[in-house]
């Protein structure tokens, strides 16, 4: 159920009467450019790890602290189009349960495994040329806005936890991650004052409206001596404000709907991959490198915001 056709809902469904849905409406403001090694065990451990450093940049070097939301992970490969891949294992290599529900779309060639697994969704969609991970909550909670995967801190360990299953993979050509995070504000103008210093080669009015950026700084990787490889470092920012459409009975056959403000957001979606030109198959020496370099990029958008 959609409040307005324009904007990101998430929906949850609760037993019996409850029914929540959750939308992100994009705060209004105008930007101005300045002048100036085992799989399981690696996932499953994450869920009482600890995790402060990921390739030498700390995760407390952020402008704001650790107050950062993730939403959801996404892991995507690419394979040489003339690969044939078989793929019947990789759930359960990856996560040691079998999925619980597999659906298969003969015409389009695709088969997508989904399950639960400590409160989180894994859903593998694997179709010609590609597969796709999908990291969600499957929790409902009773503060809406704590359905996610948790603070910022843990998604580089959740991330990691597939390293071994990609470095097992043939014919990989291309290697993205997307990760979308958000940061709670104290009030609108607070919003802004994130975004700014998020994003310090822009200027935002906060009289003005609609705010949407969105950037890619491709940066080159030296993926082994000689030979360096482009990275999309693709980030876009918005603000947001959180609400929540909750039912009510006032009678037997009376009722209505309340919309109830959850409160101001700053919201980043950041997406990393390699050059999507580059057709060669990665050597699997350098796929371990690329693949930690790509989430030291997303730590360091979080600490750091829009840097160069």
């Amino acid at each position: 159920m959609l409040l307005n056709a324009g904007r990101l809902a998430k929906v949850s469904m609760r037993p019996q009467k409850y029914l929540h849905v959750m939308n992100w409406t994009s705060r209004k403001a105008q930007v101005e450019p300045n002048t100036a090694q085992n799989v399981t065990t690696n996932i499953r451990s994450v869920h009482s790890a600890s995790f402060r450093k990921t390739n030498g940049l700390e995760m407390t070097d952020s402008i704001e602290g650790q107050g950062w939301r993730v939403e959801s992970l996404r892991v995507t490969i690419f394979f040489d189009q003339s690969a044939i891949i078989s793929q019947q294992d990789w759930y359960e290599k990856c996560l040691s349960v079998t999925p619980e529900t597999t659906e298969y779309r003969r015409a389009e060639g695709m088969q997508i495994d989904t399950g639960i697994l400590d409160g989180h969704r894994y859903t593998l969609q694997v179709q010609r040329g590609r597969a796709d991970w999908l990291i969600t909550t499957a929790l409902i909670v009773p503060d809406p806005t704590q359905s996610d995967l948790g603070g910022y801190e843990l998604f580089p360990k959740i991330l990691e936890g597939f390293r071994d299953w990609l470095l097992e993979i043939d014919s990989v050509i291309r290697i993205a991650i997307g990760v979308v995070g958000r940061l709670q504000a104290k009030s609108k103008e607070h919003s802004y004052q994130l975004l700014q210093k998020f994003l310090p080669s822009m200027t935002i009015d906060p009289d003005s409206s609609e705010f949407n950026y969105r950037i890619n700084r491709p940066r080159e990787f030296e993926i082994s001596p000689g030979q360096n490889i482009l990275i999309n470092r693709i980030s876009a920012w918005g603000a947001v404000v959180l609400r929540q459409l909750q039912p009510f009975v006032i009678g037997p056959n009376n009722g209505g709907m309340n919309l109830l403000d959850l409160g101001e957001w700053m919201r980043c979606e950041i997406d990393i991959s390699s050059d999507a030109n580059r057709s060669e198959i990665i050597d699997p020496s350098q796929k371990r490198a690329l693949f930690d370099k790509l989430i030291e990029i997303c730590v360091e958008i979080f600490n750091k915001g829009d840097v160069k």
